[in-house]
């Protein structure tokens, strides 16, 4: 198991993430390389149908119906399905190479039971998620008022998803169980003290993620205005660009999160 000579720091933490995630990269090419292409293309057909990148958007007041509200809920918990379904062999191999030295050779494989139960945790925590988040924005028709909610609902989001996440590492490596409810409540146990170092090193982690998303998107889309005109209208071609870009970097995300939490969770186990 991965292991620390000394209390790990914020800046360690965020170090060793991007490095592991490399190192992985690295050592595992063609399963890790397989799964950013597969979210570059899942991403990539949301982005360009129309009039589903349509349904990708939050509803505003003015157009909200129950039909158009559906028709989001529904296109948004299709994409994270997919995504899950693709980003979930990935992490599970980051995990277990972290925390167990164990390479996964070979393209994508949903046939171990812990890359299954991981999709499953993935997918749940993001779909309940993304209801949260976006219920408050499709009810409020002020805008200072979705701002405020967006807002209260992402840091309530950040607490829950931080409390949780030492799930994610112990699926992935097997860890026995005897319930989801015993599962929750060993992961907060873990996270009792250490909630502001993994919160700080998330967010720390998010600032060059956020940095490459932007840049890939202006790459593809052709400047920044252009990228405007491209978020602004469903009809754009750019979208297919636009929507591969955001799938890969989103992947790219998936990689280095995994990394963090594997270390994380080394840390926290330790004795």
């Amino acid at each position: 198991m991965a292991g620390w000579d000394r209390r790990p720091t914020v800046l360690r933490l965020f170090g060793r993430a991007w490095a592991s995630a490399w190192d992985g990269l690295k050592a595992m090419p063609l399963l890790l390389g397989s799964v950013i292409l597969l979210g570059a293309a899942v991403e990539g057909v949301f982005f360009h149908i129309v009039p589903l990148n349509q349904a990708m958007t939050v509803p505003t007041v003015a157009a909200f119906s129950f039909a158009t509200l559906g028709l989001h809920f529904a296109a948004r918990l299709v994409s994270i399905l997919l995504l899950s379904v693709v980003a979930a062999p990935a992490a599970a191999a980051i995990y277990r190479f972290i925390l167990l030295g164990e390479v996964t050779r070979g393209l994508p494989s949903w046939r171990p039971a812990h890359t299954r139960h991981l999709f499953i945790w993935i997918a749940g925590l993001w779909a309940t998620y993304t209801l949260l988040h976006r219920f408050p924005l499709v009810m409020s028709a002020v805008m200072f008022t979705r701002s405020m909610a967006e807002l209260i609902v992402t840091i309530i989001s950040l607490i829950v998803i931080v409390q949780l996440s030492m799930v994610f590492p112990a699926v992935a490596i097997g860890v026995p169980s005897q319930s989801t409810e015993k599962r929750i409540d060993a992961s907060i146990r873990l996270m009792d003290g250490n909630f502001w170092r993994l919160a700080g090193t998330f967010i720390l982690c998010l600032v060059p993620l956020t940095v490459l998303h932007y840049l890939a998107a202006m790459i593809a889309t052709g400047g920044h205005l252009k990228l405007l005109r491209t978020l602004s209208d469903p009809a754009n071609s750019a979208r297919l660009a636009l929507g591969i870009t955001t799938g890969a970097t989103d992947m790219v995300a998936v990689l280095v999160v995994a990394s963090l939490l594997a270390w994380f969770y080394a840390w926290v186990k330790r004795d």
